[in-house]
């Protein structure tokens, strides 16, 4: 079985193990941003300081993925932002990750957000896949190919890394 998780709810060793004896062999960390001022934005309160120890606590107890999902390109944020974001991403110790497009949703804060400062129109719903992986809307400072090309480098440096670890882990054995 598989489950989701804020990755600060869980911070118990004898949890996680308690979830691997049960059958657990996924659990999802909706994580979604490394940057405090995106933390703020999308009102996760997440304490950036118990992520890493809970997902290594995940690792520890058995559980075989340990995965992590991140949201980049919210009005609010930069390039600088974005790059923050990918870094935290990629010094995780999980064992997959998702990335997303920021996509504002009828009915969301977001949706609200971008409909009153003009990123978006109501209609877009009609003629625009709202599917997380194509920017619906561009800021003064990202474009849309820009956060294409950061969802695409954020995998890449994920999995590079996670290539170069279990090469450097075959080589020693």
């Amino acid at each position: 079985w598989c489950c989701q998780r804020r990755v600060d709810a869980l911070s118990s060793e004898s949890m996680f193990k308690m979830m691997r004896k049960a059958g657990c062999l996924y659990i999802s960390f909706g994580i979604e941003t490394g940057s405090l001022c995106s933390n703020r934005m999308l009102k996760k309160n997440i304490d950036f300081k118990k992520i890493a120890p809970n997902i290594l606590m995940a690792r520890n107890a058995g559980i075989p993925l340990v995965v992590s999902s991140f949201i980049i390109g919210f009005p609010c944020e930069t390039k600088e932002i974005i790059e923050e974001t990918i870094s935290f991403a990629s010094s995780l110790p999980i064992t997959h990750l998702t990335f997303n497009i920021a996509t504002p949703l009828p009915g969301t804060e977001l949706w609200d957000y971008c409909l009153k400062e003009g990123l978006i129109s109501k209609d877009i719903i009609y003629n625009h896949p709202l599917d997380f992986l194509h920017p619906v809307f561009e800021t003064k400072e990202i474009d849309a190919n820009y956060l294409k090309k950061s969802v695409v480098r954020a995998h890449i440096k994920f999995f590079v890394k996670k290539i170069r670890y279990e090469i450097v882990h075959w080589y020693r054995l």
